[in-house]
């Protein structure tokens, strides 16, 4: 978490020209590519940023996501640094004719079955489901503890299978100071069952088809 690094000029200006850098990347890729990225408020009034997601494709922005729920509360402080996405900013764009959404870390979390008391007045995930999205990437700086990783899975799960879409889970991996990420990135088709994922703490790159049944061993 960058916490007060955030009011520094310098580094938001720098975020956003790696920004831009990525994006430009995209030309010469047959493929699109989300990230995360701080993204300032134009507005006049409340707090200076948002924790953004931007997916690129031929060298253009083609979605911005500005994250609706903000987590203060054990690791998080995000409600001290960050002006929440507007609720009517889920939208969905085109992967090879598949509308695709994309939900950030805590967005996923407010699922009815999983919490007698909710934090949150709405559902992100049912949301951006609404808007037209057939599959789902879910990008996430979700901290290690122990049962965790199982919760994430039956989680995720359960939203692919209550509206029949496949999610991707992509989680950071390594340590920042004392907040460990342990990865864990997984990806379930639209029945909710795990079709790909990674081995725990170790940088990964995995490729999977959104139509696949088959369900691998869990590492």
């Amino acid at each position: 978490p960058p916490r007060d690094l955030l009011y520094r000029k310098d580094l938001i200006d720098k975020n956003l020209a790696a920004r831009d850098m990525l994006i430009k990347a995209t030309e010469a890729m047959p493929a699109a590519v989300v990230f995360g990225y701080v993204a300032p408020n134009p507005a006049d009034g409340g707090k200076p940023l948002f924790n953004a997601a931007c997916v690129a494709s031929g060298g253009k922005q083609i979605n911005e996501r500005r994250k609706t729920l903000l987590p203060t509360y054990d690791v998080f402080e995000e409600d001290i640094y960050f002006e929440p996405g507007s609720q009517q900013d889920f939208k969905v764009f085109d992967i090879k004719g598949v509308p695709t959404g994309v939900i950030i870390c805590e967005e996923a979390w407010n699922q009815d079955a999983f919490w007698p008391k909710h934090r949150y007045p709405f559902d992100p995930v049912e949301e951006i489901v609404k808007a037209g999205a057939k599959q789902i990437i879910v990008i996430n700086a979700s901290p290690y503890r122990r049962g965790v990783p199982e919760l994430r899975r039956k989680m995720i799960s359960a939203h692919a299978k209550r509206h029949g879409v496949g999610i991707c889970y992509v989680n950071q991996v390594g340590y920042n100071d004392d907040v460990g990420f342990d990865g864990n990135s997984f990806a379930v088709n639209d029945s909710g069952e795990i079709i790909a994922h990674v081995q725990a703490f170790t940088e990964s790159v995995f490729l999977y088809d959104t139509e696949d049944k088959q369900i691998p061993e869990l590492i």
